[in-house]
Parts: structure tokens; sequence; C-alpha cells
């Protein structure tokens, strides 16, 4: 009888995990495009001198069994798809650097995004933020933006509530016609 019970207990147990599996087998709470774009941001931003001073991104694991959703820094959607719905990169540069912002590009459902606090010079890519047609939010503030060639990248942010550019170099301008959404 008690064994009965207990075969009957792990199978109950194995269609549990098999359905919380993701598509591609994993159990990662994340998708794995997002989790590899989450490596890819950890990468670039580890590259310039003077990053993560404090190794925040260090639990940024190259694990597919990691939950990225569990990543410091890191927030998802509270529904089961697992889409990651909020960064903040803020305070991980002491030194001046050039924003790759096509890095952004798996984060189709990233609704706020923390770029403050450093040391930004300007952005590349030549899709400016790419598919971030849900972000809401994008803190850029207390960086070292000098010019508005950064408005240029944000042109299709058609759900931009909320854009923080203080405390930096940004000379007098005009945003009249520089975004298609005003």
């Amino acid at each position: 009888m008690k064994l009965g019970l207990i075969i009957s207990s792990f199978f109950y147990f194995v269609m549990i995990i098999m359905l919380m599996q993701n598509e591609d087998g994993s159990c990662n709470g994340c998708l794995e495009s997002e989790r590899i774009g989450l490596l890819d941001i950890k990468h670039y931003f580890l590259s310039h001198k003077g990053a993560d001073p404090y190794n925040e991104l260090g639990s940024w694991v190259d694990d597919r069994v990691s939950n990225c959703c569990t990543w410091d820094r890191v927030t998802c959607s509270n529904t089961s798809s697992g889409h990651i719905t909020q960064l903040s990169l803020d305070e991980l540069l002491s030194d001046p650097m050039i924003m790759n912002v096509s890095l952004f590009r798996p984060f189709e459902e990233l609704r706020l995004l923390d770029l403050s606090w450093n040391e930004i010079i300007g952005c590349m890519g030549n899709e400016g933020f790419p598919r971030l047609q849900k972000l809401e939010t994008l803190d850029l503030s207390y960086n070292r933006l000098n010019n508005t060639n950064i408005l240029l990248s944000l042109n299709g942010l058609t759900a931009l509530k909320t854009l923080n550019l203080g405390a930096n170099s940004l000379d007098s301008f005009s945003a009249q016609g520089m975004f298609s959404f005003i």
C-alpha cells in the first residue's frame, strides 16, 4: 500500500514538473531569448572599465536552469509568460561609455528601464531603442549626455509616459517634431 502511494506521488510530481516547463523544455522562469539578452548586457557592461564594482550582476549566471526572473535588478511579469518587464541597471559604471541600445532588442515586454547614474555619454545602435513599444518609463538621469542625439534614439517609444533626463549636460533644445507621438 505504501509503495503504491509513493509511486503515485512520484508520477504526480513528474506531471507537475512537466506542466511547469517552458516550450524549450527548461524550467527557468524566463524566456531563453531574454536570458541570453541579459547575459549580453552583462558582458557589455563588464567590458568597460569600472563596471559593476560591487558585483551586483553576480546573480546573472550563464546557466540554463537559473531563473533569470530571480536575478538582481530584474523583474518579470506576474503572469506565466516569464517576460522581463523591468530592468534596473542604475549605478553600474564609473567610467564614461556609449550605450549600445540594440542590446535591449529581446525585451519586447519591457515597461521600465533605469540606466541612471552610469556615465553614459551617448547611445549607439542603428535602430535606437528597438522594439520597446511597451516601454513606459525610461530613466537616463545623472549621466553625461551632452547633446540631443539621444532624443533621436527615442523615436518610436509610443508608450513612453516618463522620460527622466535630469542632471545631464543637455543644451537647450526644442523637442517639437522630434517625436512622432507628441
